[in-house]
């Protein structure tokens, strides 16, 4: 599916992945991989001004979703400030997908992920020191040194139905 260059195209993707994988069957997959596209064809309309192509392989039990735009920057985490409105996104995408990456094409670059069974939504997954500690500087909780390590949300001081909720 090939969308425009505007802010609405976010939800016609969201729509397109969630009518796409009822009619596969595919249930399993539909909250995340829309939260996930959602975050993916946002950052090609604002970072690569382009309009954003979705396109949704299955292979076997594998949900491939893919984001083609006119760039050629390859995405990379950054740390934003607090106030920011943006940079989020690719924390959601290294967290929530069995698998992603981004690659640089003839006519700019494709960025993926992929599902698998029980990935996504309502699984358990560790946070990495960098993404504890932000979450912690949004929160307020960091002191002085923050919270570094790979820890488990909890002893962070984070409820992960907090964290979940946050996420849907």
């Amino acid at each position: 599916m090939v969308l425009t260059d505007d802010t609405s195209s976010a939800s016609r993707a969201r729509r397109f992945v969630r009518d796409t994988l009822s009619t596969w069957g595919v249930d399993e997959h539909v909250d995340t991989a829309t939260l996930l596209i959602s975050e993916l064809v946002t950052n090609a309309v604002l970072h690569a001004h382009s309009a954003p192509e979705v396109i949704l392989l299955a292979e076997g039990a594998v949900l491939r979703v893919e984001v083609h735009d006119q760039s050629p920057v390859l995405p990379a985490r950054r740390h934003y400030g607090l106030q920011a409105g943006t940079g989020r996104g690719i924390v959601l995408v290294e967290e929530m997908a069995s698998e992603w990456g981004a690659e640089a094409t003839r006519s700019g670059k494709v960025v993926w992920f992929e599902l698998r069974p029980g990935s996504g939504l309502g699984q358990t997954f560790m946070l990495d020191g960098d993404t504890l500690a932000d979450l912690a500087e949004l929160a307020g909780l960091a002191g002085d040194q923050g919270v570094r390590g790979p820890v488990a949300p909890e002893s962070a001081g984070f409820d992960p139905g907090d964290a979940l909720l946050c996420l849907v």
